[in-house]
């Protein structure tokens, strides 16, 4: 028994002949404490379940990626750290490794060239390795290794040349490190306030649009937050039902005690308008900000906080 919980009871004892009204108090605060700290266990029993099944997963992409790794060479090849050593004896090492560097700068001019014609519209012309140099310098393009979205890129480039390719490696490399990430960024995000609060058919979308998040699937996830939103709000102004997000975010700002109001419905709003933008498929959501689109998931999180504040 926990020192709130033990000390709840023995006030309660106290208060009970000289004021009972107050014991009763006292025990109401107890069952209020073991409510809570049961939550916090089950808060804390989900999110380790998720991340042994993230560990799990991180592991068996990882072996995957060895088996990969192991395949025998061909009868004729010899292994790699062989090839070198007998192609490169120990007085032409200067030499192997000024090669090397040239390879290697190459190979980001031809990625970066790739990337920059990737980005481009399809009505414009391609540009060439040599203006791609003579545009970014040579100092510029031994950079790029340092962008935190060099490993994607590299990867779609390598997948994009290959007249085979190999998509289950590819895939198992995302993984890897996409499981990686997510990991740390379930902890970050902590337990879910409302999870008692809402119905169980929001929660499930609440969870899908978290995977959405999770994996990067940004359209996806902007999607069912306005859903979860214009559910949210029908559920909590007891509504039969609305023709759309902008129907249900103005209902909710209406009357002298409205459901959403200032920080909460700007933030409504932003999600309307992505989330509109994202189901009809228009051009526009590629030019939202990354940081709005990133935290669409955290803003409806927060909105179902604001929303469900009374029942939590």
């Amino acid at each position: 028994m926990s020192r709130g919980i033990s000390a709840y009871l023995r006030d309660a004892i106290d208060c009970y002949i000289s004021d009972p009204g107050l014991a009763w108090l006292h025990l109401e605060m107890t069952q209020e404490q073991i409510r809570a700290e049961k939550d916090a266990k089950a808060a804390d029993a989900e999110r380790d379940a998720l991340k042994l099944s993230f560990e799990k997963t991180k592991a068996a992409f990882r072996d995957r990626l060895l088996e990969f790794d192991e395949r025998p060479a061909k009868d004729n090849e010899l292994p790699v750290s062989a090839r070198l050593e007998f192609a490169h004896p120990a007085e032409s090492y200067q030499s192997f490794r000024e090669q090397q560097a040239r390879i290697d700068f190459e190979h980001l001019l031809s990625v970066l060239t790739w990337k920059q014609n990737q980005d481009r519209a399809r009505t414009d012309p391609e540009i060439s390795r040599e203006q791609v140099l003579e545009a970014w310098g040579r100092e510029m393009v031994l950079s790029v290794r340092g962008c935190s979205d060099w490993d994607l890129i590299e990867r779609e480039f390598e997948l994009a040349m290959m007249a085979q390719p190999d998509f289950e490696l590819y895939l198992v490399r995302k993984h890897l490190d996409w499981a990686e990430q997510t990991s740390a960024k379930v902890e970050e995000d902590g337990p879910i306030a409302f999870r008692d609060s809402i119905p169980p058919h929001l929660k499930l979308y609440f969870y899908e649009a978290s995977w959405c998040d999770l994996l990067g699937l940004e359209a996806a996830c902007v999607s069912l937050c306005g859903g979860i939103l214009q559910e949210a709000i029908r559920i909590k102004l007891n509504a039969k039902g609305f023709t759309g997000l902008f129907e249900a975010i103005e209902e909710a700002t209406r009357g002298d005690l409205p459901l959403l109001t200032g920080k909460a419905q700007k933030a409504a709003d932003e999600i309307k308008t992505m989330r509109n933008t994202a189901v009809h498929g228009k051009l526009g959501f590629g030019k939202f900000d990354q940081y709005q689109r990133k935290y669409a998931l955290s803003l409806t999180r927060e909105l179902l906080d604001t929303i469900f504040a009374n029942e939590s």
